[in-house]
């Protein structure tokens, strides 16, 4: 198993990109005009496949708040700002970490309280314990945050554990999702 993995990974990860490259490159040396429009084909494919390794290493915004709905059962307002976002890169089981720092008003983190309270899945987190921060760039990513004591914590453990913290600014929200 673990060397059908390091073959496809060395096809998939080195060879094809290398492949695309030199065939676009060889496509666009043609003297035909209609040759060097087939270059569009493999670069296309190239630019494709960079866009999805960089996506999975750099998620977008969007895959926090699809986090948010699939672990809350409620989409995130539309107004809040991401002051920080990380993720781990899933392993081979597809397990990994996120988490992210929410800068809001008050009536959003309003909203927010009630639709984690909402769901049965969640519960008040009575351990103590401050945000843990799982992620090796966890530091740098609540920079300037006080995360000694939220003023609310919820858990669920249902599924990946996801834990929602409401620091005491009011305005700040972090969460965060960890499988396995």
């Amino acid at each position: 198993m673990a060397i059908s993995m390091v073959i496809l990974f060395f096809i998939v990860g080195l060879c094809l990109p290398v492949l695309l490259i030199f065939s676009t490159l060889k496509l666009i040396r043609s003297r035909r005009p209609w040759v060097r429009l087939l270059s569009l084909l493999p670069a296309s494919i190239f630019v494709f496949m960079a866009y999805q390794i960089y996506t999975a290493f750099y998620p977008r915004e969007e895959f926090y708040r699809e986090q948010w709905m699939r672990n809350v059962g409620a989409p995130l307002p539309a107004s809040i700002v991401f002051d920080g976002k990380d993720a781990t890169y899933p392993d081979i089981h597809g397990d990994y970490s996120a988490i992210a720092v929410i800068r809001c008003q008050k009536q959003d983190v309003e909203t927010m309280l009630t639709q984690v309270r909402n769901n049965p899945n969640f519960q008040i987190d009575t351990t103590k314990q401050t945000v843990p921060g799982m992620i090796s760039g966890f530091a740098d990513i609540v920079k300037g945050v006080d995360l000694q004591d939220p003023s609310v914590v919820m858990v669920s453990y249902a599924g990946p554990w996801f834990r929602v913290s409401i620091l005491k600014d009011g305005n700040t929200v972090v969460f965060e999702r960890h499988s396995s």
